[in-house]
């Protein structure tokens, strides 16, 4: 019976999640699909990530017909953006009004299992959780799955609603 308690305990505890936080800079490369009233975007994307600053850069490509190039730089601290068109050698600046977000999983996200990539001895263990972050009135469902030691985002999957009035 005590061993019962322990395993209904220790699955209780997994179903509500945990706090996961991936170090504080790290780098990747993600693939990133788009879809708003223009149309839709598909792209390869290298992000760099660096919540010690406060800033973190997406450098890549999509394309809807055409392929297009891109970089921008996010300085939270300094609440500037910087676009940059390498094609065009034009750089712009915007503000931001939004706080610097971490990629951390929430407590009380869902645990919905391990996973493994790779083959033999190229394993990563990962962990899935999904999630719901809503700010100003705006609602957005994650997918994550992280890497099972050091908590960095080996796919992250974030459906938001942009259409008026929703």
């Amino acid at each position: 019976m005590t061993l019962l308690a322990l395993l209904l305990a220790g699955l209780a505890s997994t179903a509500l999640g945990s706090i996961c936080c991936p170090p504080s800079q790290w780098e990747a490369y993600q693939f990133v699909t788009r879809v708003d009233p223009d149309g839709a975007y598909e792209g390869l994307q290298s992000v760099s990530y660096d919540a010690l600053n406060g800033r973190y850069a997406v450098e890549g490509n999509y394309t809807s017909g055409n392929v297009n190039t891109f970089k921008v730089i996010y300085d939270y601290r300094k609440n500037v953006g910087y676009r940059i068109n390498p094609q065009k050698r034009l750089c712009e600046t915007f503000a931001m009004k939004e706080e610097f977000q971490d990629t951390c999983v929430p407590d009380g996200a869902y645990f919905f299992g391990p996973f493994s990539f790779g083959f033999g001895t190229k394993v990563i263990d990962t962990r899935g959780y999904s999630y719901v972050r809503t700010k100003d009135g705006v609602t957005s469902k994650y997918t994550a799955i992280v890497s099972d030691d050091i908590c960095i985002p080996v796919i992250t999957h974030k459906v938001t609603s942009t259409i008026a009035g929703s």
